[in-house]
């Protein structure tokens, strides 16, 4: 009776575990690629994007429910192209750059010929002392 009940808890927590690894891969933000961060005092956006050509966007403030969508991602002469899969005609356009020092993606707006700037909405990565620099 004792082997049938261990076995039995074994069998049980291997599968538990099991489903824990599962949604925890499951989440794109738990995968390999560059996470990305826009935040400001009461809001913010994370991107990562995924080794794979995926990308994963998470927006979130302090009155308003998250959201999240994914889609595929392409690079091209430092300009990175977003397509979410849920808005496919509605392309973001980010340019790589380095703000004080830190590596950026500053989206390209119609008025891009501007130089970026702390303000400009850019996307930072949480490394190399860059993380609350604004």
């Amino acid at each position: 009776m004792r082997l049938f009940t261990y076995t039995a808890l074994g069998v049980g927590l291997a599968i538990a575990l099991g489903a824990a690894g599962i949604a925890v891969y499951a989440d794109p933000f738990n995968r390999p690629g560059e996470p990305w961060y826009e935040d400001s005092f009461l809001s913010g956006q994370d991107i990562h994007l995924l080794s794979s050509g995926r990308y994963a966007n998470r927006s979130w403030c302090d009155v308003c429910e998250p959201e999240q969508h994914e889609g595929t991602w392409s690079e091209s002469r430092g300009i990175i192209v977003l397509s979410p899969d849920h808005l496919p005609n509605q392309q973001l356009k980010l340019r790589r750059t380095v703000i004080h020092g830190c590596p950026a993606l500053v989206p390209l707006r119609p008025d891009s010929r501007r130089k970026a700037s702390w303000d400009s909405g850019a996307y930072y990565r949480h490394s190399n002392g860059c993380e609350n620099q604004r």
